[in-house]
């Protein structure tokens, strides 16, 4: 399951561009940010503590030099960087926050801008949790994993905000629903765990954004979904013996095909320009070709941190005139 992360204070940083890479930048660059994992750092309105918080950059096809510039989530909140999910435009990043004494909640932050927007359960529902969003097409609404406690425990549904309104519809009962991923054909792929929460026994589903049409994709196991660009693929990952690696299959299940053999990857993330998956290695950053192949290495972990949760920032998308 993709990482969810309970920390003190959280920054967001590093939000530079990648150089082109030849082999999957098409007419634009596009960037990979990921969270660095162990770090303390401290800013003008907060002191952040950072077990996954801090958003760093790498050239895919050069040597990483990533550059941190936090965005901290303000006074009286912290942010999950860990939880972080790039606009269609590239100009708007969402992340999960925590406020002292209440649940989660979705900051929506331009780049280069204070403030932004928090998106957060109505007031007469606040035993409602939201974190890892996932952006419509269009980029006006947010697909997300709401959790609440109840007497039969923890219970994790999917849920759609609206951007500029902040209306929040449930679209699937759970009890055990995350990680949602949207693709831009229109289905809201997520992963559904049984019962028991038994590793072979989770699969991804999809639905559709007003909550009808739910189907199964995969069989034999299957979490954390990440469409392809043009939503004919679905990346995901399975547990393999004792350890976990990416495959992908075709919108309705099928070509089934192993795109790494490491043991340890997780959070997959398809490149814009659909070449490239990047996806965590045990506390690495690597990313591989989408038909399978040698992967390389963008980050390595160290002694004190290590890096998770990859995401591709798409290329920037000029203002209409």
């Amino acid at each position: 399951m993709r990482r969810l992360t309970a920390s003190l204070a959280v920054a967001l940083g590093s939000l530079a561009m990648l150089a082109p890479a030849p082999a999957d930048a098409g007419m634009e660059p596009y960037g990979l940010t990921f969270a660095r994992l162990g770090e303390v750092a401290s800013g003008a309105d907060c002191v952040c503590i950072l077990p996954a918080d801090v958003l760093w950059t790498a050239r895919v096809h050069r040597r990483p030099r990533p550059r941190p510039l936090r965005v901290c989530a303000g006074k009286g909140g912290t942010c999950g960087a860990s939880e972080h999910a790039w606009a269609p435009d590239g100009k708007r990043l969402a992340f999960a926050i925590r406020r002292p004494y209440t649940t989660r909640a979705i900051r929506v932050r331009p780049l280069g801008r204070r403030g932004g927007v928090v998106l957060s359960p109505p007031s007469i529902d606040r035993t409602l949790s939201l974190s890892d969003p996932t952006w419509s097409p269009d980029g006006r609404r947010l697909a997300v994993t709401g959790a609440r406690d109840s007497l039969a425990g923890n219970i994790t549904a999917i849920y759609v905000v609206d951007v500029r309104s902040g209306r929040i519809r449930q679209l699937t009962d759970g009890p055990a629903d995350t990680s949602a991923d949207w693709s831009r054909r229109g289905e809201i792929a997520f992963q559904r765990a049984g019962l028991a929460h038994d590793p072979d026994d989770i699969d991804v589903f999809a639905v559709r954004p007003d909550g009808s049409g739910i189907r199964q994709i995969t069989s034999g196991g299957g979490s954390e979904p990440d469409w392809s660009p043009d939503g004919r693929r679905l990346a995901f990952v399975r547990a393999v013996g004792t350890g976990d690696d990416v495959f992908t299959v075709t919108a309705a299940g099928l070509a089934l095909r192993r795109v790494t053999h490491s043991g340890w990857a997780t959070s997959p993330a398809w490149s814009p320009g659909g070449r490239l998956i990047a996806f965590e290695d045990g506390g690495a950053i690597r990313v591989v070709p989408a038909r399978g192949g040698k992967s390389q290495t963008i980050a390595r972990p160290g002694r004190e941190h290590s890096f998770a949760a990859p995401a591709w920032r798409p290329p920037m998308v000029p203002a209409e005139r």
